[in-house]
């Protein structure tokens, strides 16, 4: 190869059995540097070569893309079982060669680690991590509650407009989305009923299905998940951004508490509203129910609403607005702790709603089968 001007070069000779390769040329960033595949056929020979000796030029320009170039001829030589011997290379560019090797051998020493993992040790990691998630759930729920009791005793400091601001996003912001919902639910449900009972010919129980489905369950539920997905995530991403700014270190540095000044206020809005959307989103899913058993079923009006009347109680429709109250508090709880979980990085706000919403769904599912465990151990 010429090593005349910004070329580098490698002159391939034998010597006892070692193949020396003698660099030249300019071995920096700014040369044209080979490939090692070049050399790689000489290498092969592994019978007849004890061991590979790299030499350099007194002439010779290099930096560390000459210490990665050798790095690589190491690589190739060790795979097929050949000696290496660094005794001729200056001690800066070997210092550039043992660092390279150590990098890899912290690689390579981590990912043992890993694969080395037993499920007993992976099952106890995600353990400790639910452990340490239900922990700060329950830290972050005793702070609120504190924080109540002193808005109780007039001690709390909190911005009523905000209140009322939030107040607004989280009942009528909310109304269209908690109407078409509640609206598509009781027809299907009303459907579902339909298509079943009519074989038997009792179209008129359809009135049972809907009306216990709607108050007793679906419409608290359906509710909660939206509100989840809704505000649960508006209230993670207000703030991580709050969180991103500073804007509660700035609060904490004030002396002012942000679960009185910030969490307080989106929980009390959302725990009032809650029953009143889950009673709006009762009315919209029976009378949905209603259209499609008197239009697929011929069931009357009135008769549709007595019939319902005859199976429902009292206690079905206070359940539906007791479990409402519970989701708010838990939608609620998982939007602003995720909201001051977030990070400060570029995606921290979306990780936080995602996370917030996860949360909130599932809250709701497993305390809403708890609730009704609860209620069908007391005969309610």
């Amino acid at each position: 190869m010429d090593d005349s001007g910004k070329v580098a070069g490698i002159e391939l000779s034998m010597e006892d059995s070692w193949l020396e390769l003698r660099f030249s040329g300019d071995w920096s960033i700014h040369g044209i540097l080979p490939e090692i595949a070049e050399i790689i056929p000489s290498i092969e020979l592994s019978e007849s070569i004890l061991g590979i000796r790299p030499l350099l030029n007194d002439a010779i320009e290099f930096d560390s893309s000459l210490a990665s170039f050798i790095f690589q001829v190491s690589r190739e030589a060790n795979s097929r079982g050949l000696k290496l011997d660094y005794s001729p290379l200056p001690s800066n560019l070997l210092k550039l060669i043992e660092l390279g090797q150590q990098v890899v051998q912290a690689g390579d020493s981590v990912s043992s680690e890993v694969k080395s993992k037993n499920w007993i040790e992976e099952f106890g990691e995600i353990s400790v991590r639910y452990i340490e998630g239900t922990l700060e759930i329950a830290t972050f729920t005793g702070d609120w509650v504190i924080a109540l009791s002193r808005l109780l005793r007039g001690k709390a400091k909190i911005r009523w407009d905000d209140f009322w601001q939030i107040m607004k996003s989280v009942s009528v912001d909310a109304l269209p989305i908690v109407a078409l919902i509640s609206f598509l639910i009781g027809v299907i449900i009303a459907f579902l009923g339909a298509v079943t009972l009519k074989q038997f010919g009792a179209e008129f129980a359809v009135a049972y299905l809907v009306g216990f489905g709607i108050l007793r369950e679906m419409g608290a539920i359906m509710t909660g998940i939206i509100m989840a997905g809704r505000s649960g995530a508006a209230f993670a991403a207000q703030i991580g951004s709050m969180k991103i700014n500073e804007e509660i270190d700035a609060l904490k540095t004030l002396g002012i508490s942000p679960i009185e000044f910030i969490v307080l206020p989106r929980l009390l809005a959302l725990v009032i509203m809650m029953p009143l959307l889950t009673l709006f989103s009762n009315v919209i899913g029976i009378l949905s129910g209603w259209l499609v058993a008197e239009g697929l079923m011929g069931v009357p009006g009135p008769v549709f609403f007595v019939e319902m009347q005859s199976v429902l109680y009292i206690g079905d429709f206070l359940l539906g607005l007791f479990k409402a109250c519970v989701f708010g508090v838990l939608v609620a709880t998982a939007g602003c702790l995720r909201g001051l979980q977030s990070g400060t990085g570029a995606d921290a706000v979306g990780v936080a709603a995602t996370r917030a919403v996860v949360a909130g769904i599932t809250l709701i599912v497993f305390s809403n089968a708890l609730i009704d465990w609860a209620a069908a151990t007391i005969g309610i």
